[in-house]
């Protein structure tokens, strides 16, 4: 099933072509090769664990097999002889092992994708067995445009095969705004059974009346000459070919700007490896945070003495591995690390986890803190020696959080606590990039305004506004990526929030903070994280391709915003037909801009009255508030936007 050993040398090749960073990328990280091992691993974990809980195994079975649809009679007909139905599926759509094409769906035209110069698409080739299928396999041609016009499969594609898990979907105490209530006992909804691992494997069984889901990611290397792209995609069983599907790539005619100047980032819970980062940058991310206590502070001869040295060794990772930043660490997390460092070099009492408890003593903690002198000074000097630190290895623009969300409770001791020692790291630590963090409606007026950057999961015009004219860098972030989730779950979130609202930064939840190993689902009690790590290194899910997608979307606006603002300056019939585009841009946006509220990360379009765009070709979609998720507008929107591209280059020829 591998089409190459090293698609992750030309994808970090393919992400890193403007990126200073990336440029001092190692040769032999590019040709990472973990995916083989990892999915044996995997597969043999997975099948060892459901054996242990047999009994429980097949009663889900049984449950989820039952109310199945049937496959359409004219479909199973036209293709007993081969034994299988091929078709194609949008990559936003898991294809489930019950879930039969439909008629619609096995049109041999389906399998296209269209991508820019320097994009990566993924396509979902299903087959639907009509009988037993032994060690089924997917292969795929070199695609070619003609001539010397080609794409060579062994360099630029990718064959993943979508492993059905059991996943367990807990559901977490929390507010209506999506606020989780930390500590709370988690309750157990159901198990479902979802293709959430994306493995490379040489071929694995269909069993009658069920499907199998091929991913097939497509990297367009940025050196690539526009035009159709065709080839085919075949179809194994036994070792014996049994189907061929076309396969068409139709290369757009410019290069997709990387947007190195949006930072995207998962939180992650503490240092990764070097096998995680490649897969995340891979996927589009560029900046990384983490909550790391990976350093030491002592006193010696009452001054204080901190080692970054591990911060450092990690940073020149990140470079390594083209991860341009800004990054930022979690000095200060739900509960006040960094300040408790200094707490107990001063042998004072400490606050330990004091996020969302309504614990008198908690409250109480908060109140009494001794910040008395020299809390202050050896706060600041701790501050400091972290940013020498990371300035000595190029990362001087690094934030550092001192408290995550302290507009949570308890409120407001545990605000008023942040503010007062903010104040002393904003007077003896001026030059720290420290970063803010806040979620509840008017704290943010609350919290100190002097935040290198602000980060919020509910940004609004006014947060936007108010940010920009202090000069503040604004984030975004929001909840909601479970590995068992769809690829396209929250997609305009991601992609095209922090353009509305102009962030700079954008962060999402979150990778690794799974709890219980993914392959023995029944140990799981917790599903936050969109890449699955094993001891070989980390497998995709549709999630990380749906976040490469988000991602791909802010891009497409980049690079019309850029050829914009060149052909402004250039002046004459090309700044004439920027400045169409660029109404088009601010007529899309403004009305989000101004009306949209985002609360826990999730859009809602209800304030938003309803909205006509029209693309450049005359077609229409119509923004309506009563549809609180339209999943369709990232796509429209996109599609438009790579045809103003091609419109404005054209006019400044």
């Amino acid at each position: 099933m591998r089409s190459t050993l090293c698609l992750a040398a030309a994808l970090l090749l393919l992400l890193s072509g403007q990126e200073t960073r990336a440029e001092s990328s190692a040769k032999s990280e590019r040709c990472a090769d973990w995916e083989r091992k990892a999915s044996e691993w995997a597969v043999a974990t997975y099948q060892a664990a459901l054996q242990k809980r047999q009994a429980e195994v097949d009663a889900l079975k049984k449950g989820l097999a039952e109310g199945a649809k049937p496959l359409p009679a004219e479909l199973a007909e036209a293709n007993k002889d081969r034994g299988c139905v091929l078709f194609s599926r949008p990559w936003q759509q898991l294809i489930r092992r019950h879930e039969p094409p439909t008629a619609e769906e096995a049109k041999p035209e389906r399998l296209a994708a269209t991508a820019a110069a320097g994009e990566s698409e993924s396509l979902q080739l299903g087959v639907w067995a009509l009988r037993d299928l032994k060690d089924v396999s997917v292969r795929v041609s070199d695609l070619s445009a003609g001539g010397e016009k080609k794409l060579a499969a062994a360099e630029h594609v990718r064959v993943l095969c979508g492993y059905n898990l059991y996943v367990p979907k807990p559901k977490k105490a929390g507010a209506a705004d999506g606020d989780i209530v930390v500590g709370e006992a988690k309750a157990q909804l159901s198990y479902d059974e979802v293709p959430v691992a994306l493995l490379d494997l040489p071929g694995l069984d269909v069993a009658a009346h069920q499907g199998q889901g091929f991913w097939i990611d497509v990297a367009v290397p940025k050196t690539a000459e526009a035009g159709e792209y065709r080839g085919e995609a075949i179809v194994s069983a036994a070792g014996t070919e049994i189907a061929r599907a076309p396969l068409v790539v139709n290369v757009l005619p410019f290069v997709l700007d990387e947007a190195p100047e949006w930072g995207r980032a998962a939180f992650i819970s503490r240092f990764r490896n070097r096998s995680e980062l490649v897969q995340m940058r891979e996927h589009g991310l560029n900046m990384i945070s983490w909550w790391a206590s990976a350093y030491t502070a002592k006193l010696e001869g009452g001054k204080v003495v901190a080692d970054f040295s591990k911060f450092q060794e990690y940073l020149k990772l990140l470079d390594e591995t083209g991860f341009v930043g800004p990054h930022m660490a979690f000095l200060g997390a739900s509960d006040p690390k960094i300040e408790n460092r200094v707490m107990e070099l001063l042998g004072r009492p400490t606050i330990k986890d004091g996020r969302n408890k309504k614990d008198p003593k908690v409250r109480e903690s908060f109140k009494k803190a001794d910040l008395s002198p020299p809390f202050g000074e050896h706060l600041c000097e701790i501050l400091k020696q972290f940013h020498a630190a990371t300035k000595a290895v190029g990362h001087g623009d690094m934030k550092a959080c001192l408290l995550d969300e302290p507009d949570h409770e308890p409120r407001p001791e545990r605000r008023d606590y942040y503010n007062k020692v903010f104040a002393m790291a904003e007077k003896g630590a001026p030059d720290v990039p420290l970063y803010g963090v806040f979620y509840h409606e008017g704290d943010e007026d609350r919290l100190s305004h002097h935040h290198d950057t602000w980060c919020t999961n509910r940004p609004l015009a006014r947060i936007a506004t108010m940010c920009r004219e202090k000069g503040r860098n604004l984030w975004t972030y929001g909840f909601g990526r479970q590995y068992y989730q769809d690829a396209g779950v929250a997609r305009f979130a991601f992609g095209t929030v922090p353009w509305v609202f102009g962030a700079n930064g954008s962060l999402l939840w979150a990778n690794y903070w799974h709890e219980g190993e993914i392959f023995d689902p029944f140990s799981v009690t917790d599903t936050s994280t969109m890449s699955l790590p094993t001891p070989e290194g980390p497998l995709a899910t549709p999630v990380l391709k749906g976040i490469r997608e988000c991602v791909d979307d802010r891009r497409y606006f980049v690079t019309l915003e850029k050829l914009i603002a060149s052909a402004k300056s250039a002046g004459g019939a090309a700044a004439e037909e920027a400045a169409k585009h660029e109404a088009f841009l601010e007529g899309y946006r403004k009305p989000l801009f101004d009306k949209m509220t985002v609360r826990g990360g999730r859009p809602d379009f209800s304030a938003v009255p309803a909205l006509e765009i029209t693309g450049l070709d005359g077609s229409k979609f119509t923004l309506n508030p009563a549809n609180a998720d339209p999943a369709d507008l990232p796509e429209f929107i996109r599609n438009d936007v790579a045809r103003r591209i091609i419109a404005l280059k054209a006019a400044q020829k």
